[in-house]
C-alpha cells in the first residue's frame, strides 16, 4: 500500500463565494414623483443621487424654464493673512527698531522671600507682539530664584513696549529684562 502526501487542495478549502447568494439584492430607492410638465416645458426634478449643480446660483426665466444667470456676484474669498509664528526664545531676529519699555511695573516682593531675606536678580525673557504687549514670559535658566520667579514673572507680563519694527512693520521679538528683588 502506497500513502500519497496530502497536496494544497486537500489541506485548504476553497474561498467562500463573493456574493452572498442567501441574501437578495438590494433594490434601489424609488424615484422622486415626476411633476407633470407644463405648457410642454420640460420642469427640472431634483435627483438625490445627482451630483450638486457647479453653479447654484441659477434661476430660470418665468415660463420659459431656460435657465438664466442671477445677477448676484460671487463675493471675491476673503483674505485670510498669514499667520506668523512667534520666534523661537533662542532664535535672533534683526530688527531696524528694537521695543521700548513704555510702561514697567516694579514685582510684589513675596513676604516669604523678605522674611527668609532672599534678595538677588534674575532675567526674565518676554516675547513683545506685534502690539507691544507681552505674549509669553519664562525665567531665564541660570537666573532662577525658586522664591522670587513668579513675581518676577507676574511684573513682566504687565510690561507694555512700542512695537519691534522691520521695515516700518511690527513684528514679534524677545527680550530680555533684568529684575532684581533688594531688601531695604
Amino acid at each position: 500500500m502506497v500513502l500519497k502526501a496530502p497536496t494544497y487542495v486537500d489541506v485548504i478549502p476553497p474561498p467562500p463565494p463573493l456574493v452572498n447568494v442567501d441574501t437578495p439584492p438590494a433594490t434601489a430607492a424609488p424615484a422622486a414623483p415626476m411633476a407633470p410638465a407644463r405648457d410642454g416645458a420640460p420642469i427640472p426634478v431634483p435627483d438625490p443621487l445627482a451630483p450638486p449643480d457647479p453653479d447654484p446660483v441659477r434661476s430660470t426665466t418665468a415660463g420659459t424654464g431656460d435657465p438664466v444667470r442671477s445677477s448676484v456676484i460671487d463675493p471675491a474669498p476673503p483674505v485670510v493673512a498669514p499667520v506668523e509664528l512667534p520666534p523661537r526664545p533662542d532664535e535672533y531676529r534683526p530688527v531696524d527698531e528694537p521695543p521700548v519699555p513704555v510702561t514697567t511695573f516694579k514685582p510684589e516682593y513675596p513676604e516669604i522671600a523678605r522674611q527668609a531675606g532672599v534678595e538677588g536678580k534674575l532675567t526674565v525673557r518676554v516675547l513683545v507682539g506685534k502690539n507691544g504687549r507681552v505674549v509669553d514670559a519664562f525665567v531665564v535658566p541660570g537666573t532662577s530664584i525658586p522664591m522670587l520667579d513668579e513675581a518676577a514673572v507676574t511684573a513682566a507680563r504687565r510690561w507694555v513696549f512700542t512695537p519691534a519694527l522691520v521695515d516700518n512693520h511690527p513684528v514679534m521679538v524677545w527680550v530680555s529684562i533684568p529684575i532684581w528683588f533688594h531688601l531695604h
